[in-house]
């Protein structure tokens, strides 16, 4: 398997060759700190990519998107179909809640075949775009009702668009000598 890697970081791809030398410098017994500075990227990047290998192989360095379509583009019946689940009560349609959020829409959209995937923005972008009925959004529901309490908010802030500070658990690599892998918290501008 050393000779697969080593050849793969000499000739392979620069994307995968640069994630196979992280993969072999981590074998070799280096820090991650060091390991990312001589590749050139962050150091979270390098504890994933290590974590990925030692969960799939080689191919846990494939990119999550390699091979797959970049622009998934909806028809106008989609995006009517689309428009008109986030104009319903997400009870009407079988779900235990009783407001959207991109999220909850998108793997509802998922779940019932309306689409294959899509990503939050791009859903945000769609229904930007036309019009629905905002009756099930927190937004709406904001004006309508009295604000949440703070255990209500924070117990389900994850659901709502308008939070970019979630924390999320990561699971770590441990350092070498470490007893055991601690979560940690991380700020994540994605969700």
């Amino acid at each position: 398997m050393k000779t697969t890697l080593e050849q793969i970081a000499h000739d392979g791809p620069p994307n995968l060759a640069r994630r196979v030398r992280i993969v072999l410098a981590r074998a070799d017994g280096m820090a991650l700190g060091p390991i990312a500075q001589s590749v050139g990227v962050h150091r979270d990047s390098v504890r994933r990519w290590i974590k990925r290998f030692c969960v799939r192989g080689l191919a846990g360095l494939q990119h999550g998107n390699a091979g797959k379509s970049r622009n998934v583009v909806f028809d106008a019946a989609v995006c009517a179909a689309i428009r008109r689940r986030a104009s319903m009560a997400p009870a009407a349609l079988g779900e235990p809640y009783t407001t959207w959020s991109l999220y909850k829409l998108r793997d509802h959209l998922v779940r019932h075949g309306v689409v294959r995937t899509i990503s939050i923005e791009r859903l945000r972008q769609l229904l930007n775009g036309g019009p629905y009925a905002r009756d099930y959004w927190p937004d709406s529901a904001r004006r309508a009702e009295p604000a949440p309490s703070a255990s209500t908010t924070f117990a389900h802030a994850h659901h709502s668009p308008d939070h970019h500070w979630l924390d999320l658990l990561i699971d770590r690599v441990a350092e070498p000598g470490a007893a055991t892998a601690v979560p940690s918290l991380r700020r994540s501008t994605g969700r």
